[in-house]
């Protein structure tokens, strides 16, 4: 704070002197704009920006009325004004931010915005326009906090708006949509988090998003293969893998659907990839290598199939794995 009034009070002397040797001026809404402007360095020296603000805007508006004689006199004046009126703003905002007044700040920055890019301050603007994503952010994580996920929902989508490679948003976004059973937002917002966190290597955004998608859609796809709706459990089952394609229960839990729906093909496929990536659990292995077998042996390939079986003889497995074997394929 003492640093932006420094550096506007720098600035402003000679001006101040210039406007105290030339005394009383033609006009008297000359000697006006005159006072506004002192009384807005006054209010800088006391620590008063918004009425700095206001005094300032006061002047330029007594200005924009003068005849050419005095507006001439008066340029200099204004033209310092229009040059520290946007870090004027931006310190209000601040301000405002600092005393966590989320809904001002906010307000606030975007009037910082506007009035940086209409006296042309390129980097006052920027900041300000990179700031104000990051408080709908935080505001959205509050609406949150107090169950209040339309209100949430709309910032995080504010906050998108504004800064479209928002990674954050759209993770924490698709969780209130995952939350209100909406799965074609979640799985979009999921996939933007993934995409822009990916590009940004933001490793603990992907990571979640990953997890976040892969866990639902796993559970989902195991929820609908229990109650038999296996084109419905496939759906879901790839949208798990594509979340997360090192996940070996989800690539079993397509085999065996695969199976069910007769895609024999995609069912080996989705077995060899278990099996590549399952630990060295015998039971996890045993029910793997169970499903391959089934598909190899409805395609024909029998040794195939014989020697799956044999991996598959343990545990719960073991009793219809010899079953197979002995009386069904009658293996060697």
């Amino acid at each position: 704070m003492m640093k932006v009034k420094n550096i506007i009070l720098k600035a402003f002397i000679p001006c101040l002197s210039l406007l105290f040797i030339t005394g009383i001026s033609s006009g008297q809404t000359l000697n006006e704009a005159k006072e506004a402007f002192n009384n807005g360095v006054s209010a800088i020296q006391s620590n008063s920006l918004d009425e700095a603000i206001l005094q300032f805007n006061k002047c330029m508006e007594i200005y924009s009325g003068l005849d050419e004689y005095d507006a001439m006199e008066a340029e200099d004046m204004i033209i310092q004004i229009e040059s520290k009126l946007p870090t004027l703003h931006y310190q209000v905002a601040m301000d405002l931010y600092k005393a966590k007044k989320l809904d001002e700040a906010i307000v606030k920055f975007e009037q910082t915005s506007e009035v940086a890019d209409k006296y042309g301050d390129e980097s006052t603007a920027q900041k300000a326009s990179k700031v104000v994503p990051q408080l709908y952010y935080m505001r959205a994580g509050n609406k949150k906090g107090e169950n209040d996920l339309e209100g949430a929902l709309a910032d995080y989508n504010k906050a998108i708006e504004l800064n479209p490679e928002y990674d954050k948003a759209y993770y924490m976004k698709s969780l209130i949509c995952k939350n209100q059973d909406d799965e074609e937002g979640f799985i979009e917002s999921t996939r933007k988090a993934i995409e822009i966190a990916g590009k940004r290597n933001s490793e603990a955004v992907l990571d979640k998003a990953k997890e976040s998608g892969s866990t639902y859609f796993l559970m989902k796809g195991d929820e609908a293969k229990s109650a038999e709706k296996y084109s419905e459990a496939k759906k879901y089952l790839d949208l798990a893998i594509e979340f997360n394609n090192e996940n070996p229960l989800a690539y079993y839990l397509c085999a065996f659907v695969d199976n069910q729906l007769k895609s024999y093909d995609n069912a080996i496929e989705a077995a060899n990839n278990a099996l590549a990536y399952e630990d060295n659990d015998p039971e996890k292995k045993a029910r793997i290598y169970y499903e391959l077998a089934n598909a190899l042996k409805e395609k024909g390939e029998n040794d195939k199939a014989c020697d799956a079986y044999k991996n598959a003889t343990y545990g719960a497995y073991k009793d219809a794995a010899e079953y197979q074997i002995k009386y069904v394929l009658k293996c060697e």
